[in-house]
């Protein structure tokens, strides 16, 4: 069986195994074999996710995403240090002090020079700012040691670097987003601490620019501008639930093609779920935080609940039917209904699932988490809820969940996942679709995009032309 699975023939297989004397020389041949075969496909796997990863659209969802997010991050403490100021004046520990969101704005300018670096550096030699990346996996398709001088290793080597761009290209991505969101966080908490001392004038400013000159002096201040950077950029360290997750699809077959990807889509759903007023309270954590340790963690928690709870009030005014305005009808969509009839009518109208519409025209917003993620909820639950009856409120938390769960598998890195579902849950209809997903992502997601947009053009020019 080992030698049909590593394609030698099993008559060549055992005759090299017999020659063997000892049974610790049996089993270290068998051991090799077994690491020749897990590096096979291990290689096959490597080249496989950069061919996903090598459609530009998902680079510029990154980039845009991560531009999104360090923005964001502005507006959120500015409502953080409001919040801070509350709680102080009914006793609370102080926390966020207020002027930290234009901090953040003065790092964001200052750490420019020093991101770019930071990116080019990683785009060089391939390493992730502070070691963690949206790719958990180690390279496979390398030579090391002596062979490596040899002219096939090196050949391999070089290939292996050639299929490896496209991670290269997003670790590049997020090591200048890292870079500044780790400045920004700097300056807000250079300010925190200047505050927290009373300093003032030139005194505050001395202060300011002694913790900016040399953050590894303090070590807390660094940890959290590390931490922050990683959070900002989902490159976090997973928590307790996306090891297991982890472990779980590295433990079954085929595990890692279902769900090739674990911590980012963690940190957006839990980056999302920190901005919905009501799925944030589920568990402990929201308590935790804002009743435990206080302060600070209290005001950034409360700061990016209410920061959520204002655009989800502003989705939800233009979600189901939508607004008439000057610009013509202004609509957002959810994933609109499971039934195929249903479904199939609305798509031939011009409908398009999550999506803004303006007029007669589609924006898709599904690739901008964590805020593609609120606005799809929210669109979602309003569609959920319109269909439940009078007098059942039980049900809408029902339905937020339901909304939850429906908008992260209808994203593109879950695909895999929601394929898997949905073969279980109808193996005739579903398996057949699943093969032709896995078949169409081996080839590479840039050639299918460059195809999309000549039959794009193609059917503009006809449209034209007709």
């Amino acid at each position: 069986k080992v030698a049909r699975a590593g394609g030698l023939d099993p008559r060549e297989f055992a005759v090299a195994l017999l020659a063997l004397e000892t049974p610790a020389q049996k089993a270290g041949f068998l051991r090799a074999v077994g690491q020749g075969m897990r590096l096979g496909l291990d290689s096959l796997y490597e080249l496989w996710i950069n061919m996903l990863l090598s459609n530009p659209v998902t680079h510029i969802a990154n980039t845009t995403s991560n531009t999104m997010m360090m923005l964001e991050a502005i507006p959120e403490r500015a409502v953080s240090a409001r919040i801070g100021q509350v709680a102080q004046f009914f006793g609370g520990q102080p926390g966020v002090a207020v002027g930290e969101a234009e901090a953040l704005l003065e790092g964001l300018r200052a750490g420019q020079r020093a991101a770019v670096l930071l990116a080019g550096r990683s785009l060089k030699t391939g390493k992730e700012v502070f070691d963690t990346g949206k790719v958990e996996r180690i390279p496979a398709i390398a030579v090391t040691g002596e062979m490596a001088e040899t002219w096939w290793g090196r050949g391999v080597n070089y290939f292996g670097l050639a299929a490896r761009m496209p991670t290269r290209m997003l670790g590049a991505e997020d090591a200048y987003f890292k870079g500044v969101n780790y400045t920004m966080e700097l300056y807000a908490q250079a300010h925190r601490r200047a505050v927290s001392e009373g300093l003032t004038g030139a005194k505050y400013l001395a202060r300011k620019a002694e913790i900016i000159k040399n953050p590894t002096a303090f070590p807390e201040i660094d940890a959290a501008a590390r931490q922050f950077a990683m959070v900002q950029t989902f490159t976090n360290e997973m928590g307790p639930v996306g090891q297991a997750l982890a472990k779980a699809v590295n433990a079954i077959p085929m595990g890692r093609v279902i769900a090739p990807f674990i911590r980012t889509p963690t940190d957006l759903a839990v980056a999302a779920k920190q901005r919905t007023p009501g799925l944030n309270m589920l568990g402990t954590q929201f308590w935790n935080v804002v009743f435990v340790p206080g302060g600070a963690a209290r005001d950034v928690a409360l700061g990016k609940m209410a920061a959520g709870g204002m655009a989800i009030s502003l989705v939800a005014m233009y979600a189901g039917p939508g607004i008439e305005t000057a610009f013509g009808r202004v609509q957002i969509t959810g994933g609109g209904p499971k039934d195929p009839g249903s479904r199939k009518a609305l798509l031939e109208s011009g409908w398009q699932p999550y999506s803004i519409r303006i007029g007669d025209t589609y924006y898709q917003y599904n690739r901008l988490d964590p805020l593609g993620i609120i606005i799809g909820l929210t669109a979602d639950y309003t569609e959920i809820a319109a269909q439940i009856p009078q007098g059942e409120r039980e049900e809408y938390a029902v339905a937020l969940m339901l909304a939850f769960s429906k908008n992260m598998l209808s994203k593109t890195y879950l695909r895999g996942l929601s394929d898997f579902v949905n073969a279980l849950e109808k193996p005739d209809a579903s398996v057949q679709g699943v093969l032709k997903n896995f078949a169409r992502s081996t080839v590479a997601a840039g050639v299918g995009q460059v195809e999309r947009m000549a039959v794009a053009t193609n059917t503009e020019s006809i449209r034209r032309i007709g």
